[in-house]
Order: structure tokens, then C-alpha cells, then sequence
């Protein structure tokens, strides 16, 4: 065997686990969709119900751009999985780790892990305070005003808010409220 026949046997085998390191969860999606499909095929909305899951927990946007935190994470474990493929090849195939476009690879490889991990742990940090945000400025709370006639449990939302005008009380025309 010449080293030409070693180098394209170890791209081959780094290929072939490549693509099965990437696809695996794909087609096991894609097989769960099947027997729904032919098991459960008539009865109500299976095979669309179960499409829009898979899109809802990774793509609820309709977009790579605005992903879930899930769709990052299988993300960042591919791009481990071509790490360890260009290593392997690297290895196998005589060059080593040492050559320029091995190392290059590695690099890339390695920065899109690191990009993917960061957009995970973004969204799984942020998703509930941004959404948070916006109820925070829109909320608005009808008590009844003054002292004994609020409730405890409001106390300690209304302590810093604004009050309100009496036009602002919705029902109960004799009580004057605050808004909040």
C-alpha cells in the first residue's frame, strides 16, 4: 500500500463517522416521524403535530439565526464529533497534527464549538428576562388604595409605584384605587 491509498482509506473512514456522527439524529427523527406515519398515519394530526414539534424546539423563528439553545447544543456536540474526525484522519493518515491545514481545521473547528456553546448558554440565559422586560413596563395592577384595604400580598409590588388617578379604577366607582 502506498501512502496515497492510507491517506484516502483514513478520509474515507473519518467521512464515513463523520456523516454518521452528524446524521444520527436526523434520522432517528426521521424514523420516529416514519412509524407515526404508518402506525398512527390516520389517526388526526401526527405527522403535522410531530414536524411542528421538531420545528418549534429548534427553529421557532423559522431561522438558524434565532435557534434554540437545543439546536446549538447538538450543534456545538457535531462540531466535538468533527474535532475528533480531523484528528483522526490527521493521525491515521500519516500527516500528524502538526501540518498547517490540520491545525487551521482544528482551529476553525474548535472557534465554532466555543461560537455554538456561547449562543447556547446566551439563550438559555437571556430568553426569560428579555421576555420579562416587556411585561415589566406593561404591567399595570388596579388595588384598592390606602392601607387597610390592600392586600398583604400586594405590599410588596406597590411600595415603589406610581399612583394612580381615580379614573384609572375600572369597576367599583365608590373605591379609589391605585395604579400601579
Amino acid at each position: 500500500m502506498t501512502k496515497r491509498d492510507v491517506r484516502r482509506g483514513a478520509i474515507r473512514r473519518g467521512a464515513t463517522a463523520l456523516a454518521v456522527w452528524w446524521l444520527w439524529m436526523p434520522l432517528g427523527a426521521l424514523l420516529v416521524w416514519v412509524v407515526k406515519h404508518a402506525v398512527f398515519g390516520g389517526f388526526g394530526q401526527q405527522d403535522q403535530s410531530y414536524v411542528l414539534l421538531i420545528g418549534q424546539e429548534l427553529f421557532p423563528h423559522g431561522g438558524v439565526v434565532d435557534a434554540t439553545p437545543l439546536f446549538w447544543i447538538w450543534a456545538a456536540v457535531g462540531l466535538l464529533g468533527t474535532v475528533w474526525a480531523v484528528a483522526y484522519v490527521a493521525e491515521d493518515s500519516g500527516a500528524g497534527s502538526g501540518g498547517l491545514r490540520v491545525r487551521l481545521a482544528l482551529a476553525v473547528a474548535l472557534l465554532a464549538v466555543a461560537g455554538s456553546l456561547v449562543r447556547a448558554g446566551t439563550g438559555l440565559w437571556d430568553d426569560d428576562k428579555d421576555a420579562g422586560r416587556y411585561y415589566a413596563t406593561a404591567t399595570v395592577l388596579d388595588v384598592p388604595a390606602g392601607g387597610t384595604g390592600t392586600p398583604r400580598s400586594v405590599l410588596p409590588v406597590t411600595e415603589h409605584a406610581r399612583k394612580g388617578t381615580a379614573a384609572a379604577a375600572t369597576w367599583s366607582a365608590p373605591r379609589t384605587y391605585r395604579r400601579v
